[in-house]
């Protein structure tokens, strides 16, 4: 067995050396994650006004949805590498993300103002792929509320599994069951 280090800075074991299956588990953050349909458009200073609000400088709220902490803590549990995959600016979301304090669930935060987001996770497979010294794709769950970015990659990745949040499940609960049924 052979340990690396993470971007997060945990302890990662390299599992295509001792055959251990890794799942990458991607997930968009606006309308998936927390109930506003863009967050760059917001404006500095938040604030958070409860453990899962905040508010912009003119006053606009946005929430997580209900059981995202307990779905992340489920991914976590399950060893996934954990990242965002968002159409958003990187400083805004993560500053965002600390402020509700779930930055720390993800390996990592592919967060990038570019409207091909197709094109960012097919980068993003490649840089952890090289991370933990893989030599080929890993399995992959890919979680977002649009499916238009899964219907331009689906063709170009060996195993993706698409769930198309709010439409394949309806509640962060029925996801983490979907998910576990899926990789067991």
């Amino acid at each position: 067995m052979v340990a690396g280090s993470n971007p997060a800075g945990g302890l990662s074991i390299i599992a295509e050396r001792c055959s251990i299956l890794i799942w990458i588990l991607f997930i968009d953050l606006d309308r998936t994650v927390w109930n506003h349909h863009d967050v760059s458009i917001l404006h500095r200073p938040f604030k958070l006004v409860s453990k899962d609000c905040i508010v912009d400088h003119y006053g606009e709220k946005f929430c997580l949805y209900d059981k995202v902490r307990e779905f992340l803590d489920f991914c976590k549990r399950n060893n996934f590498i954990l990242s965002t995959l968002s159409w958003n600016k990187y400083s805004i979301t993560k500053e965002i993300m600390d402020l509700l304090g779930i930055t720390r669930y993800f390996d990592y935060l592919f967060n990038k103002f570019y409207p091909l987001k197709n094109e960012t996770l097919i980068q993003a497979i490649e840089i952890i792929k090289k991370n933990y010294a893989l030599n080929h794709y890993p399995k992959i769950i890919y979680i977002d509320d649009q499916r238009k970015y899964y219907d331009l990659i689906k063709d170009a990745l060996e195993e993706i599994y698409f769930i198309h949040m709010w439409i394949d499940v309806n509640s962060y609960e029925e996801l983490i069951e979907y998910i576990g049924n899926l990789v067991n």
